[in-house]
């Protein structure tokens, strides 16, 4: 690719190329039977109180009992994360079997050097937005007929004749892009960096993929991995979205977990865009033509902050997960958020 379009791929993808356990509840064995009874009152209240919440922010699934610890033991493949088709309308995307717009990035040129990048540089960040699709259905077998997670798909879209369509370099001519030689390599270039971004757990309701990114870490810019689990709940269809921040390790080890880099992670709206703040730095003598390098996300995806619990920590940066390592990552989740949400709940009373 010509090194006059390359840098661009920074801006553009969260990937390098761009940048429940319910709460256990434990008798006492307090002597007298009234109490006994008082204090499983009390814990019956209090599970169907964190029920409540748990169904509320949105119940992660994986299989229990016997069927679980049969095949705790499974290593979930790690894969490239499935590509959107070219064409898909958003805000239409229903009509080409998408049901829900997970995210899509605006991306835009916000903070350090950026006065001395070339004038074109800002139009082509804002060109591409990074977009996330995903399908929910309901399951035909079953009473209850729960939702789940049928497929879920990233690409980069454009505004073309004021409509936001998935494209290709290969068919953005065909769908009515003019996007000249330098458009399409910055597009091309884009394309190339999706296989990158990579699946590490997937079952019917929901899925983690990483994308590898420059992150503005004090005042430098260092590889770190955005780790993304995108889930549905089963009673109702919602979408849940969480990010959390990983570092590769000083290992020559390349197997080896990344390690949790921030005691927080972010739980970001769904279905709206993502307002992606790059950080850029001075070039050498020949900065009109950047390098990837150069430029950094400022933060992760904006959301509401909650703290990584304990439980979750020893999983957080698993390469490759096990389905027991994944049961132990949703229970620390969902402990998380029912947390927070029974903080606001609390909260929200004594104000009254």
């Amino acid at each position: 690719m010509p090194a006059a379009v390359q840098w661009i791929q920074v801006q553009n993808s969260p990937g390098k190329c761009s940048a429940m356990r319910s709460t256990s509840l434990h008798r006492s064995g307090l002597g007298s039977q009234h109490l006994r009874a008082t204090q499983h009152l009390r814990e019956t209240q209090h599970l169907r109180e964190i029920g409540r919440v748990l169904i509320a922010v949105g119940l992660l699934w994986i299989p229990s009992g016997s069927r679980a610890a049969e095949s705790g033991a499974r290593v979930f493949q790690v894969k490239p994360m499935p590509v959107l088709e070219a064409g898909i309308v958003i805000g239409r995307h229903q009509d080409f079997g998408y049901s829900n717009l997970v995210t899509i990035v605006d991306s835009d040129l916000t903070d350090g050097a950026v006065e001395s990048l070339p004038s074109s540089a800002r139009d082509y960040t804002r060109m591409f937005h990074f977009t996330v699709l995903a399908n929910v259905v309901r399951e035909e077998q079953g009473e209850k007929k729960p939702f789940q997670l049928e497929k879920v798909g990233i690409g980069f879209a454009m505004e073309i004749n004021s409509q936001m369509v998935v494209v290709s370099a290969a068919k953005a001519g065909d769908l009515g892009a003019d996007l000249g030689m330098i458009g399409k390599g910055v597009l091309r270039g884009n394309e190339d960096c999706l296989p990158e971004i990579v699946e590490v757990a997937r079952t019917n309701r929901l899925v983690i993929f990483d994308a590898e990114a420059n992150m503005l870490i004090g005042q430098l810019h260092e590889k770190r991995i955005i780790r993304h689990l995108i889930w549905v709940t089963p009673e109702n269809g919602k979408l849940g979205l969480l990010v959390w921040q990983l570092k590769a390790l000083d290992t020559e080890e390349k197997a080896s977990d990344f390690q949790l880099d921030l005691p927080t992670m972010n739980i970001v709206r769904v279905g709206v865009a993502e307002k992606r703040r790059i950080h850029v730095t001075k070039g050498g003598f020949l900065g009109m033509f950047p390098k990837p390098e150069q430029f950094a996300l400022v933060s992760l995806p904006p959301g509401e902050v909650i703290e990584v619990p304990e439980k979750m920590r020893a999983v957080a940066g698993k390469r490759t997960f096990t389905l027991g390592d994944l049961q132990l990552l949703v229970d620390g989740v969902k402990e998380a958020i029912a947390a927070r949400k029974m903080a606001q709940q609390n909260a929200g009373q004594t104000s009254r």
